[in-house]
């Protein structure tokens, strides 16, 4: 598990390797758990699962586009206060339609830094 005297090699790590990819992780907060593998006090590795707040939405395209739109704004303003309240900043869209994609980009969501890909367990 990753302890708080970890920290100051993950920063090491972290400002020497990644600094300009993302922010060093906060492991001890808002991770299901955190690991550190070591190899004679030194670590070489740290990482660990988190949760992500995504948005999945479903849209009646046979509505005119006017009261869809109004849905979407409806519906974002929802999701956003309920993540809020649940204590995450941020919300993820993995999304498959260009339009959509231009959609959500015009209405503040903006690219990750990194592909997304997934693993099947």
């Amino acid at each position: 598990a990753v302890r708080k005297d970890d920290f100051s090699q993950l920063q090491q790590i972290h400002e020497k390797y990644f600094a300009k990819e993302f922010n060093l992780p906060d492991f001890l907060t808002k991770y299901l758990c955190a690991f550190v593998i070591e190899s004679d006090g030194i670590i070489v590795a740290a990482g660990g699962v988190r949760t992500l707040a995504e948005v999945v939405m479903l849209t009646n395209k046979d509505i005119n586009i006017h009261d869809r739109r109004l849905a979407f704004y409806n519906m974002l303003q929802a999701i956003a206060q309920v993540s809020r309240l649940d204590g995450y900043n941020q919300i993820h869209a993995f999304v498959q339609d260009s339009n959509w994609k231009r959609h959500l980009i015009h209405n503040k969501f903006v690219p990750t830094a990194g592909e997304a890909l997934l693993l099947e367990i």
